[in-house]
Formats: structure tokens, sequence, C-alpha cells
């Protein structure tokens, strides 16, 4: 007999994102006692191993034909005017990544065999459809960790259906997904944890000199993906009037491209020549401790363009004691308080961010405040032990415990 209760964690991110964080987040707090996590994931092991800290044991599988191949191949149909002609390459393209991706759904099952897995937490994404199935043959039981928002598939819903608890992360995605029809009892709203590093004393001090800036630079950023939804674009065009308004201000934007987002961030690039404002903005790439930069920042700024699911980014540098000015359109309203620990402005609305971002730098007395309230904030209703637990609770509900 077992010890301990084996869960294989599947996430098919195929770059750094916040369901890898979620996902580190929860194995380093599961009861070490009762449970053992095996983690399967897409993206390169050495980012996986830098954020799941030897708490979980780790493999490599990727989708020969992964999400991000499927977006761009449907984007391409969708310029299709013949609506027979574009279903009809819809369904040839299901069949044909159905089989390459047969090897991936291979892999899975010979660790699912190997590691004794008891259930399976499929993490971000309805659209795995591998892990599912795997899941349903070898009769291991299931839960699926709903992250983002989008369009599903006659086959994804069939699997959601079939599935026992849905966790979504937060009301706005809830809403989403009963639109889709899956029934409201079946989902439970479980919002993403926060577990910040300790940064030890100096971060402001060391960032600067690590980007040559003057000690005095008042630094206000975006954290995430170089996406286009992410909405950089809007960012820089608010840190235009930003750092025309104040003098030692400057702009960063901490993320690699990812998804398709080469041409994206070329795009960003050459708007800061273009509008002579190069020497003021800072692209630091992808950054794999980011707990030193959210120390160092007067201002976190979050623009998504889209309806954002949740928002990890906001709540992550509200943990460090950084004032948000945040997107209005989806979870972010959850999460933030207007005006009572953070801001919150339509990210197309350029000189209203503007003006609220230059309204934290120059008044000390405001930023400090609002910096406060939001830690003491997230503390309480984003606990990542509170998450775990939340979490096990669902596990001992679909075991049957």
């Amino acid at each position: 007999m077992k010890d301990k209760i084996t869960v294989l964690i599947v996430d098919q991110g195929v770059a750094f994102g916040g369901s890898l964080v979620v996902v580190a987040n929860l194995v380093r707090c599961l009861d070490q006692e009762k449970y053992r996590a095996v983690v399967v994931a897409e993206m390169d092991k050495e980012i996986v191993q830098h954020h799941i800290k030897g708490m979980a044991k780790i493999y490599i599988a990727k989708h020969d034909f992964n999400y991000v191949h499927w977006q761009n191949i449907t984007e391409g149909l969708q310029k299709t005017r013949n609506k027979f002609l574009r279903k009809a390459g819809l369904y040839f393209l299901s069949v044909i990544r159905g089989l390459v991706n047969s090897l991936y759904a291979i892999k899975l099952a010979i660790i699912m065999l190997r590691e004794r897995v008891d259930l399976v937490h499929i993490n971000n994404g309805t659209n795995n459809l591998e892990a599912n199935l795997i899941s349903l043959l070898f009769a291991r039981s299931r839960i699926v960790h709903i992250h983002g928002i989008g369009s599903i598939g006659i086959l994804e819903k069939l699997f959601l259906k079939l599935v026992p608890k849905v966790i979504v992360i937060s009301e706005f995605v809830k809403s989403s997904m009963t639109k889709t029809g899956i029934p409201n009892d079946q989902m439970l709203v479980i919002p993403n944890p926060v577990l910040p590093d300790i940064v030890p004393d100096g971060a402001r001090e060391r960032v600067r000199k690590k980007y040559g800036l003057e000690s005095n630079a008042m630094l206000f950023g975006i954290f995430g993906r170089v996406v286009a939804w992410k909405g950089q674009k809007e960012f820089l065009q608010a840190a235009e009037l930003v750092l025309k308004g104040v003098q030692h201000a400057r702009a960063l934007i901490i993320g690699d491209a990812s998804d398709g987002g080469d041409r994206y961030l070329q795009e960003l690039r050459q708007f800061c020549t273009d509008r002579g404002i190069t020497d003021k903005v800072i692209f630091t790439g992808y950054v794999s401790n980011v707990a030193e930069l959210y120390a160092a920042m007067d201002v976190v700024v979050h623009t998504s363009i889209e309806p954002e699911p949740f928002g990890l980014v906001i709540t992550e540098a509200m943990a460090y004691g950084v004032p948000v000015v945040a997107s209005t359109l989806g979870a972010p309203c959850e999460i933030i308080h207007d005006g009572v620990d953070g801001l919150l402005v339509h990210p197309a609305d350029t000189e209203k961010l503007a003006s609220a971002i230059i309204s934290l730098l120059i008044n000390d007395d405001l930023r400090t405040e609002m910096g406060e309230q939001a830690r003491k904030e997230v503390i309480v209703r984003y606990d990542a032990n509170t998450f775990a637990r939340a979490i096990e609770d669902v596990y001992c509900q679909v075991l049957g415990q």
C-alpha cells in the first residue's frame, strides 16, 4: 500500500507564465505527509526546476502540435471566406493534430503508470485532450484547473462535463465558462495564490545599478509575457507621457516574447526609437527571479487589452507593497479596490493611464500608503497555504475521501 497520494500535475504552457508560478506555489505548500507531486511541463526544464525548487519530480513532455501552432493556423483559416472550406479545414486539422500528438499521449501514459498516479490535475487548459483521454483510459481521477478563457470545442466541452470538479481562478472566468455550458455547481473559484520570496535589503539600489540608472530614478514597469494582448504597446503609449512629465522616471518592460510574439517585441522597440524614448525605456528580457525587480519598483502597471482571467502580476506586486495601476477588463476589478489598494484604468485611455501613474510617482505618501494597504490585503486574501488547503479539499472530494 502506498504511503502517499500521487498527484500528476500536467501543464501545457510553452513559455513561462502565471500558470507555472501557481503550480510552483502549490507543490511548495502541499501537505508533504499526504501528497507526492509529479509535474509534467512543456517549457525548458531549467525554468521549471528553478520555480519548483526540488519539491516535485519533473518530466518534460511536449506537444508536437501545441496550442500556439493551433492558434496561428486557426487565425489563418478564419480569413477563408467560404464557410464550408473553413469548417472542413478545421476538422481535417483537428484529426492531424490528434495524430501528431499521439506521441505526447503515449508519454503521459508511461509517466502515469511509472509513477503510479492516483489523480491527474490538468493545469492551464481546457484543450489538453491527451491528458483528459489518458486519465479516462486508465480510470484515474482528475480535475481541470482553468486559468484562461476562450472558445471551447465539442470534445473539450464533453471532457469538461465528465470532470467531477473544475477549478477556475476568478469569478470572471467562472462567468465565462458558464456561458459555454459548464454548470455552475461543477465549478469552484479558487483564486491564484501569492508566495513572495524574501528580498534582502538594498534591492532598490542593486536594480538601479544593474541597469545603469541614477539612484534617484523613479521606476514604473509592466511584468509578464511580451505578447500583444498583455498591452505592452498601450503601456508605452502612456509611458511616453509619464517620461515627459516626471523628470527622473524610467519605464521597464520585464519579460520576453512568447507565443509567437517576436514581431510584437520588435514593434515595441521601434516605437521607442520613433518616439525618442529609447534611453528611458529598459527591456529586461526574461528574468528568472523577479522578486528584486518587484521590490525595486515604485509603481507596477498592468494594461491587458483583453479581459484578464486573473492577473497574477497584480497580486505579486501588491505582496511586495508596490501600488498597481491595473486594467479594468476582467478579474482585476475583483482584486483591486479602486483608490484604496490600487488604481483601475481602462488601458485604451492613454492620458488617464499616464495621469494615474504620475499621481503615484510624484506623491510619496500616497504611494507608500496605497502600497502598504495592498500588501495587507493580498496577505489575507491570496495566501498560498490557504490555496493549497482548498486544492487538497478538492482532491479529497474527487478521490472520495
